[in-house]
């Protein structure tokens, strides 16, 4: 279920990438060139995407700038335009978002990997992107800080839902016998994920608390089978 280590990739690259500034006086062909060129040789700060990505994203913003007439005649773009840029234009920031979701997968277990398919994490990395650029955090005095990911996850729990039932998806394949069936547990999973996200059970900054999240799987198995929701498995 944890995040930790990535819960905070693309909002950390909104406000490093709105730094970059394009070249010196030059056509539009070359300001874009050179604006990209010089954030290859920061290599991406060291954030967890591709260089691909980076490039991507930064190419974006600067073809957005140009057509907004944005970049001076010395190719220079200023951090407040940039900035403005991304919170119009989440769509900018796209590859490095889904990038950083592609690659949040491959740092987990394999067995909670394998759940979790590329086109649905391109989907959530490009939400991803709306939901931090729409909420200005990225771009306060501060950052997105570690309390700023733990609220941003209560409030909108979809973000890590599919890391979580992932999780438990790969715990669920290493059971050798099963109670529900997998289309049962997951309805399970799916409420205990969104309701431990929106307490604060799991926390992207780290220190889940294992203990409330285990009672209230406990608690929410027992209300759906005693509604009706989820049936138990018969033994032949």
């Amino acid at each position: 279920m944890s995040r930790a280590a990535g819960a905070g990739w693309c909002a950390a690259g909104l406000a490093i990438l709105v730094l970059a500034g394009c070249g010196e006086s030059a056509t539009p062909a070359q300001k874009l060139a050179r604006c990209v060129d010089r954030q290859q040789e920061t290599g991406g700060f060291g954030l967890p995407v591709s260089n691909d990505a980076w490039v991507a994203s930064v190419r974006r913003i600067c073809r957005q700038a140009a057509r907004e007439d944005l970049i001076s005649a010395q190719g220079g773009l200023s951090k407040k335009e940039a900035q403005r840029l991304a919170v119009r234009h989440p769509r900018l920031l796209y590859p490095m978002c889904e990038a950083s979701e592609l690659e949040t997968r491959d740092t987990l277990d394999p067995g909670a990997a394998k759940h979790l398919r590329e086109p649905a994490l391109r989907r959530l990395g490009r939400h991803y992107c709306n939901v931090v650029t729409a909420s200005g955090i990225a771009f306060d005095s501060d950052g997105l800080t570690g309390a700023d990911r733990n609220a941003l996850a209560r409030r909108h729990p979809e973000l890590l839902m599919p890391f979580c039932i992932a999780g438990a998806d790969s715990s669920y394949d290493k059971e050798r016998s099963h109670n529900l069936s997998r289309a049962d547990f997951h309805k399970v999973m799916g409420s205990v994920c969104s309701k431990a996200l929106r307490r604060g059970y799991i926390r992207p900054s780290g220190g889940n608390d294992d203990a409330a999240i285990e009672a209230l799987a406990k608690s929410e198995t027992l209300k759906m089978i005693h509604r009706g929701d989820v049936h138990l498995l018969t033994v032949d």
